[in-house]
């Protein structure tokens, strides 16, 4: 009897799934391809997060059977000797457990795995942890209710389900500290999450918590994890990418979160995402250039903040273009607000859950460290005064970063007529 496919389960499903029997007898090959969704056109970049999978297979014969699982066309003799990092389970929603099977992947979206099944066994395989929704919703309430926070819709999807924020403190009496998970579901930011709400209900948070409010946001995009998306909301926008806070109907997501932002004002921001396969990455943060911070302490505190990052154990800090995107969230709320922020903090699974949950905290805590530097009233009581000589530099450092830079190298490249800059597709996570 063929293996059987299942598609059920939170992990991002496998599309066109054949199954093909071979002349050896109990052996299959199973292929399919890394589903594709609408990337996301924003600073002159197409962003293309199509990069997760995950596959459940049955046995349902009464003999052991082996199964070569190839995707997006992955030959094993063509794919270079690389162990992927691969989650395996034994029902639907797990638990995920790092997997112990052969495999070679080009450390992009082609791979081949291969593992036995036992009789009637099923086994699920997946490049990232994937996480249901409810369970999530359910865990981050119990960890609210029991660190004393207040709960608050700030708004609903598009299908409708609530937006939710957990705030400890009183943002109109204290500087707020935002944090944001959850926006591409298959990234393992929201271990993140739950680390830092397990901590804050501890006594070592005593201190921040009579000085400075921290408002969470642990799940940004719950229709994309309840429809198992790569990156993007229901409209199909990846709003991590495009921030598209003026679209209430496309990305009400972003919509609700800017109103958020705007009544709390933040202080210090911190977005976790992660890194699934990508092995030859470390974690670490998104560190945007300091000449983009409008006062003099904020700058200061910024550049206490990236160094002490740059200098923990296993962080790899990220420079470059994608730190100040001017479409995303951190680059909207630095402009207006003077937050201190970090756009994008990964952790990483190859460090396992834990690794993250710890990587987490102790980014948090740098930013929770780093903000204590701060005047109260620097971004609580009026919005940041950011003198026009700093506006034009950064609008001119945007545009020649974001723009005018990638232009010129096309063309020194002699690429200029073979892609369309507009459209110049990268892999971006």
């Amino acid at each position: 009897m063929l293996p059987v496919i299942r598609h059920d389960g939170c992990g991002v499903p496998l599309t066109n799934v054949v199954v093909e029997p071979t002349s050896r007898e109990g052996r299959y090959i199973v292929q399919g391809d890394i589903l594709k969704e609408p990337m996301t056109r924003a600073d002159w970049t197409t962003h293309d997060y199509n990069v997760h999978f995950c596959i459940g297979i049955e046995n349902p014969d009464d003999n052991k059977c082996d199964i070569e699982l190839r995707i997006n066309g992955g030959q094993w003799e063509q794919l270079p000797n690389n162990d992927p990092l691969i989650f395996e389970a034994m029902t639907q929603n797990g638990p995920f457990h790092k997997a112990k099977i052969q495999g070679r992947t080009d450390l992009g979206k082609q791979y081949v795995l291969r593992f036995s099944l036992a009789p009637g066994v099923t086994n699920y395989v997946a490049n990232h942890i994937p996480r249901c929704l409810e369970e999530l919703e359910d865990d981050f309430c119990s960890l609210a209710r029991s660190g004393e926070a207040t709960e608050e819709v700030f708004g609903n999807t598009i299908e409708g389900r609530p937006l939710t924020a957990y705030t400890y403190g009183d943002p109109d009496k204290t500087p707020t500290i935002l944090i944001v998970s959850g926006v591409h579901p298959p990234e393992p930011d929201t271990y993140a999450s739950e680390e830092i709400m397990q901590w804050v209900n501890t006594p070592e948070s005593s201190s921040l918590r009579q000085e400075r409010s921290v408002v969470l946001v642990p799940i940004a995009n719950p229709d994309g994890f309840a429809n198992r998306t790569q990156a993007a909301n229901a409209a199909g926008i990846n709003f991590f990418c495009d921030f598209a806070c003026d679209k209430p109907h496309e990305c009400p997501e972003a919509f609700a979160l800017w109103h958020l932002a705007e009544r709390i004002r933040p202080q210090a921001y911190i977005d976790f995402h992660g890194y699934t396969f990508q092995l030859r990455k470390e974690p670490g943060p998104y560190v945007r250039p300091l000449q983009f911070y409008g006062a003099d302490d904020v700058r200061t505190a910024a550049g206490s903040l990236y160094a002490n990052m740059a200098q923990m154990e296993e962080f790899n800090p990220v420079t470059g273009f994608c730190t100040y995107a001017p479409q995303t969230f951190g680059s909207m709320l630095a402009k207006k607000f003077d937050t201190i922020t970090v756009s994008k903090f990964h952790v990483h699974l190859k460090y396992g859950v834990e690794g993250c949950r710890r990587h987490g905290l102790s980014a948090f805590k740098a930013v929770a460290e780093a903000a204590k530097r701060l005047q109260r009233e620097t971004t609580k009581d009026q919005v940041a005064n950011i003198n026009a000589m700093c506006r034009i530099s950064r609008q001119i450092h945007e545009v020649w970063a974001g723009l005018v830079r990638p232009t010129i190298g096309r063309l020194r490249r002699a690429q200029f007529r073979k892609i369309d800059l507009t459209r110049r597709s990268i892999i971006h996570f």
